[in-house]
């Protein structure tokens, strides 16, 4: 029940609850986290914009923000760092198509929203994007799933390592045995996929509180 569920007479769901319950959870994770680094060890955290300077690969440039703005604050400065190894773990953000950006939210954001949708689009076919899907619509959220690939967790990790590597694509497939399940389990639980697809073509709103999603036919 602290995750906004009721049960076993009549089961009921809260998403003000879940929401309120998971990012306390969040919070109390990064305290620990912070506590860890920062109280209880000998690690220095440093906040802001980093960069490798021109001086030798073992050198960091680090815009300073106090008031966390990056470089758009009046009162940052900058400080270098230099190390024998530098290792860079910054993690990733999703990708979002240029021409839908306006109209969509990432996973970052969908735990955010005040309520939870009655119906939401989810595009891609990683691990993520299969998660979201299966949680939503088990949440009672009519959910549609847009795949560029023919099945779910068909290709995965698709980020470069190398600047030299930006324009090559490295991908990993799945077990297909597990690929056709989860492919069927998704449309037994009512998902509705698209397969095959360019992702999204266009989104407009068609009132205040609703948008319509059109899905590009691959060529």
């Amino acid at each position: 029940k602290h995750y906004g569920f009721t049960a076993p007479e009549g089961i009921q769901f809260d998403w003000t609850l879940l929401k309120r319950h998971r990012d306390a959870y969040l919070q109390r994770l990064t305290t620990i986290y912070h506590r860890n680094m920062v109280e209880d060890s000998t690690i220095d955290v440093i906040q802001g914009l980093a960069q490798f300077t021109t001086k030798d690969p073992h050198t960091v440039q680090i815009i300073v923000s106090p008031n966390n703005d990056d470089d758009d604050d009046d009162e940052a400065y900058t400080e270098e760092y230099t190390a024998r190894h530098i290792v860079i773990a910054t993690g990733a953000k999703p990708l979002v198509q240029d021409n839908i950006r306006d109209h969509t939210i990432t996973t970052d954001e969908f735990f955010q929203l005040d309520d939870m949708p009655s119906k939401i689009v989810v595009v891609g076919g990683g691990c993520t994007a299969v998660e979201m899907a299966g949680i939503v619509q088990s949440l009672g959220c009519d959910t549609s799933l847009v795949l560029r690939d023919r099945r779910p967790l068909w290709n995965t990790c698709v980020t470069p390592l190398l600047e030299e590597d930006k324009n090559t694509t490295t991908t990993r497939k799945f077990d297909d045995m597990l690929i056709d399940g989860i492919y069927e389990e998704m449309q037994k639980h009512g998902i509705f996929i698209y397969r095959n697809t360019n992702g999204i073509e266009s989104i407009r709103n068609t009132s205040t509180s609703t948008s319509t999603s059109s899905i590009a036919s691959s060529t």
